[in-house]
C-alpha cells in the first residue's frame, strides 16, 4: 500500500471518528428529550385520569340529582292533581249549597251543637218546672229558655252542618296539599339547580381534559419523531462504527503486509551479506564482525 492511500484511509479514519463523536453527542441528546417528552406525556396522562375520575364523581351527583328531581316532580304532579280534585269538589259543594258560598267565614269549631241547646233547654224547663225560686229569677230563666229557642230556631247548622263540615275539611286538606306541592317545588329547584352546577362543572373539565388530550397527543407525536430520529442515529452510528472496523482492518491488512515485505527484504540482505562473505572467504579477505554476524543469520 502507498503512502498516499495509507495517508487517505488515516484522514478518513479520523473523519469518521468525528462524525461518530457527533452522532453520538446527538444520540445523547435525542435520549434526554425522549425521555423528557415520555416524562410530560405520563404526567399528563396522570392529570388527565384525575379529571376523569371527577367528571365520574360530579356526574354520578348530577345523576343521582336529576334521578330525584323526576321523582319529585311525579310526587309533586300527583300532589297538583290531587289539589285540583279537591278544588274541584269544593266548588261542587259550594254550587250544590249557595247559602254557605255567601258566608265569609264558618269553621266547624263554631257551628253550634243543636243537640247541646235542646238538652240545656230541657235541663231549664225541668229546673223552672220543680224549683222554688224568685220572680226576678224566673224571668231570666224564661228569658234564657226563649233566647236558647230562638237560637235553634235561627240555627241552620242541622241541616247544613256537614256540608260546611265538608267544605272545612275540602279548605283544609287544599292548603295541606298545596304546601305539600310548595315544599316539593322548592326540593325539585335546589336538586334542579345542584344537577345543573354539577352538569357546569362536568363541562369545564371537560374541556380541560379536550386541552390536556391535544397536549398530550403533541407530546406523543414529539416523543415518537425523537424516537424514530434516535432510531435513525443509531443506525447510522452503527454504519460508521462498521466502517471504522473495516479501515482498521485494512490498516491491520497493511501492517501485515509490510511485516511480510520486510522479512523478505532482510531475507534478501542477509542472503546477499551472506554471498558476500563466502566471496570473502574464497578470496581470503579479512571477515569484519558485521560479516560474521550476516553469516551466521543465514545459516
Amino acid at each position: 500500500m502507498v503512502e498516499e492511500q495509507k495517508r487517505r484511509i488515516l484522514t478518513d479514519l479520523k473523519d469518521v471518528r468525528e462524525s461518530l463523536n457527533v452522532i453520538r453527542d446527538d444520540l445523547n441528546s435525542l435520549n434526554e428529550q425522549k425521555e423528557s417528552a415520555f416524562k410530560e406525556k405520563s404526567e399528563i396522562r396522570k392529570e388527565i385520569i384525575k379529571l376523569i375520575t371527577e367528571v365520574k364523581k360530579y356526574k354520578d351527583e348530577r345523576d343521582q340529582c336529576t334521578s330525584k328531581v323526576k321523582a319529585l316532580k311525579k310526587q309533586r304532579d300527583e300532589v297538583n292533581i290531587t289539589i285540583k280534585n279537591l278544588i274541584e269538589k269544593h266548588q261542587k259543594v259550594l254550587k250544590d249549597n249557595p247559602d254557605l258560598a255567601k258566608k265569609a267565614d264558618f269553621k266547624p269549631s263554631k257551628k253550634i251543637n243543636a243537640v247541646k241547646i235542646k238538652k240545656t233547654i230541657e235541663e231549664l224547663e225541668f229546673k223552672l218546672e220543680t224549683s222554688v225560686m224568685s220572680f226576678e229569677k224566673e224571668k231570666l230563666m224564661t228569658k234564657e229558655i226563649k233566647d236558647l229557642r230562638n237560637e235553634l230556631k235561627n240555627d241552620t247548622s242541622s241541616d247544613d252542618s256537614v256540608s260546611e263540615k265538608e267544605i272545612f275539611n275540602l279548605s283544609r286538606e287544599i292548603s295541606k296539599n298545596k304546601k305539600i306541592a310548595k315544599d316539593l317545588h322548592k326540593n325539585v329547584t335546589e336538586l334542579a339547580t345542584k344537577s345543573q352546577e354539577n352538569h357546569d362543572i362536568i363541562i369545564n373539565i371537560s374541556k380541560k381534559i379536550d386541552d390536556f388530550k391535544e397536549r398530550e397527543q403533541k407530546i406523543l407525536d414529539n416523543f415518537n419523531d425523537f424516537k424514530k430520529k434516535y432510531s435513525s442515529k443509531r443506525k447510522e452510528k452503527s454504519g460508521f462504527e462498521k466502517k471504522i472496523k473495516e479501515i482498521r482492518e485494512n490498516l491491520d491488512g497493511e501492517k501485515e503486509e509490510n511485516k511480510q515485505v520486510s522479512e523478505e527484504n532482510k531475507k534478501e540482505i542477509i542472503k546477499e551479506k551472506v554471498g558476500e562473505v563466502e566471496n570473502k572467504l574464497k578470496t581470503g579477505k579479512k571477515l569484519s564482525t558485521e560479516d560474521l554476524l550476516a553469516f551466521q543469520m543465514g545459516k
